[in-house]
């Protein structure tokens, strides 16, 4: 598995480790993740004997489930420090499980229930209804995250791809106090690339701050209500796009020249491996955001130049991360996300092919985005788009919305095969 974001890595180290041992709902749901991830791997293999493990797995995974729920049931009568500790981190492990088995309206309402259970312990903290402990940081290095902390910006990162997964504007289940907007000195270089990677997702939250507060604001008309795979949200408002991109573009021009800063110390000369994966990270989502500045409006397209300077930066990531010797599952995603942006925004066939490509190479899930599972939705997107048989204007915004639509079309089997449920419906 990979907890490769700051935030997921802390979690697991600090809290879930300690507690495995000795709480008996979370050693069940470790038990279950393991085997819930065993048979994520075998499933890649394809084989008749990699089935047949993978099946082994599911069924023991289960039962480990199973029992972490029963042990976890007299906890939620009791609001004790250590039953909200329990419940927070079965909770995470209970969506990365889900995840695993591909049933990912399963993972989706796993993590609503986390929300709400988080923003009920955010409203209870202002009259001391909740332990204090469960804000307050652990001893070590990083004592600045807490439980409460680490879990929230695991599941705010987690929502947004999750909104973009569904074809929503935003994830309006977490209230997330919006953090400084301060980006630095333009001409400071960060102090390492663990700050940049948060300066970075601060360019983000600019961006979903200024679309919430606008469609939330005095307007006379709003659009649509709409709902996918439990997730409820409104049909995109161009206005707010435009406002968010604006803000956005202010706040990544001071990054982009900090990292450019950053880039260039002595230090960096000969980075670690650590250090490169980092770099090949930041990198693609600086050509990300250097394409999305230059839109007035979110429905533009990337220019075919835009789109092979992001997937000549994925290139390198992809080459990293098929170093591994086994398929990487990750809580969170960065990469498949931003694979599919350029199929997704990028007409050029060959691009879209380039990418769908990349996606290929790489064994991985990221949340509820698997890399096969989207690469097979947009490779017959493709060839229904070379069909005439579906327009590019028209297409939905969703994965399951465009899977649902690809497969109610009767395409050639000489073209390919339309895909299949990822275990997901609208």
């Amino acid at each position: 598995m990979d907890f490769d974001v700051l935030s997921g890595s802390l979690f697991w180290r600090n809290f879930v480790l300690p507690l495995a041992h000795t709480v008996e709902p979370v050693k069940h749901a470790l038990c279950a993740l393991g085997g819930a991830h065993r048979r994520f791997v075998a499933g890649y293999q394809g084989d008749a004997t990699s089935s047949s493990l993978a099946t082994e797995f599911e069924y023991a995974s289960i039962q480990k489930y199973n029992q972490a729920i029963l042990h976890m049931k007299p906890l939620m009568e009791d609001n004790s420090e250590m039953n909200l500790q329990t419940t927070l981190i079965c909770c995470v492990i209970f969506i990365c499980i889900e995840s695993l088995h591909g049933r990912y309206t399963e993972s989706i309402r796993h993590l609503k229930a986390g929300c709400q259970l988080l923003n009920s312990f955010r409203a209870e903290m202002k009259f001391g209804n909740v332990p204090s402990s469960l804000f307050q940081p652990t001893n070590g290095k990083e004592a600045e995250y807490s439980l409460f902390d680490l879990v929230t910006e695991m599941f705010y990162r987690l929502g947004q791809n999750v909104a973009i997964y569904v074809g929503s504007d935003t994830f309006h289940d977490l209230v997330l106090p919006f953090r400084a907007g301060h980006m630095g000195d333009p001409k400071t270089p960060f102090s390492d690339l663990v700050e940049a990677a948060f300066y970075l997702e601060r360019v983000d939250e600019f961006y979903d701050k200024t679309y919430i507060e606008f469609v939330a604001g005095p307007q006379p008309i709003r659009p649509l209500e709409t709902s996918c795979m439990g997730i409820t949200g409104w049909e995109f408002d161009y206005q707010a796009g435009k406002a968010a991109l604006d803000a956005s573009r202010q706040a990544f021009a001071v990054w982009d020249a900090r990292y450019e800063l950053t880039k260039r110390e002595e230090r960096y000369t000969e980075p670690s491996p650590e250090e490169k994966s980092a770099f090949a990270s930041l990198d693609m989502h600086q050509a990300v955001w250097q394409a999305l500045v230059k839109f007035e409006t979110i429905e533009q397209v990337i220019p075919k130049d835009d789109g092979e300077k992001i997937l000549k930066r994925a290139e390198v990531l992809v080459e990293i991360e098929n170093r591994r010797p086994t398929p990487v599952f990750a809580f969170n995603g960065y990469l498949i996300p931003l694979l599919s942006l350029v199929c997704t925004y990028c007409e050029d066939v060959d691009t879209q092919f380039r990418a769908i490509s990349l996606l290929r190479a790489v064994r991985r899930r990221e949340g509820i985005w698997d890399s096969q599972e989207v690469a097979g939705i947009y490779e017959t997107m493709i060839i229904a788009r070379k069909q005439n048989m579906v327009s590019w204007e028209n297409l939905p915004w969703g994965i399951p919305q465009l899977a649902a639509e690809l497969s109610s079309l009767n395409l050639s089997d000489s073209c390919g095969s339309t895909p299949s449920s990822t275990g997901s419906s609208c």
